[in-house]
């Protein structure tokens, strides 16, 4: 039984070391996607309150 549960556990390990394999993503992939994706600029408060005490600005 416990030669089972050692070749289970190695068995279990090879498989997770295998499955972490590099994999990278092209430079030019990963610019591509940034300017697809990324926030445009704030030009001010989003949410404007009616005194100067409590401004707030939203994500």
């Amino acid at each position: 039984m416990r030669k089972i549960s050692l070749f289970l556990f190695l068995f279990i390990c090879a498989l997770k070391v295998n499955a972490q394999k590099s994999n990278p993503v092209p430079q030019s992939e990963m610019e591509k996607i940034y300017q697809e994706v990324k926030t445009p600029y704030k030009y001010g408060l989003v949410l404007v309150p009616n005194d100067e005490q409590h401004k707030m600005d939203c994500p």
